[in-house]
């Protein structure tokens, strides 16, 4: 499994929990957030330590989704994680 290498710092690790934390509150058919899912607890134990981290792509999609949009701070984040998916091979299609 092809991984992706991206260094985040603190604040980014925070904005990412921060936006995770947000869609669980909003996801009501989830356990009204209470559910946490096996890829979500990975990434959270990612999460807890700043610096060069190894996400799989789907794992760095889910990351991106949880990414707000309001700030510029979350902007620049979004795009810091857009560039590391364009630059990584594509998902392998299963035949």
């Amino acid at each position: 499994m092809s991984m992706i290498e991206i260094a985040l710092t603190p604040r980014e690790c925070e904005l990412i929990r921060l936006g995770l934390e947000s869609m669980r509150e909003s996801c009501s058919h989830r356990g009204d957030g209470l559910v946490i899912t096996t890829d979500e607890a990975m990434i959270e134990e990612k999460l807890a330590r700043a610096g060069k981290l190894r996400f799989t792509r789907h794992h760095l999609e889910l990351v991106l989704g949880w990414v707000g949009s309001s700030t510029i701070d979350d902007l620049r984040l979004r795009d810091k994680i857009q560039a590391a998916l364009e630059i990584a091979p594509p998902r392998k299609q299963k035949p």
